[in-house]
């Protein structure tokens, strides 16, 4: 099981070249509950860039606990914290 799996997260290269976009959250997962949603572009993961879908599985496999993810959705830019 993926890192994103296990967190209710299925992402992929965002058509841009620039981060990782969601294409699916599972209803009643963490990330879900969190606030994510498909379609975020995940930019940063803990701080660091996101230049791909590799660097985020990296990031959430390397993660021990809760994560700040930084998305863009709809132009706008927010920092959401997925739990562990």
């Amino acid at each position: 099981v993926s890192a994103g799996m296990a967190r209710g997260l299925t992402f992929r290269n965002a058509g841009d070249g620039a981060g990782a976009q969601i294409t699916v959250v599972e209803g009643g997962s963490v990330a879900a509950a969190a606030g994510l949603q498909a379609g975020d572009v995940v930019v940063e993961a803990g701080g660091a860039g996101v230049d791909g879908m590799a660097a985020l599985a990296r990031a959430l496999q390397g993660a021990t606990g809760a994560i700040d993810l930084t998305v863009t959705r709809e132009g706008e830019r927010t920092t959401i914290s997925l739990p562990g």
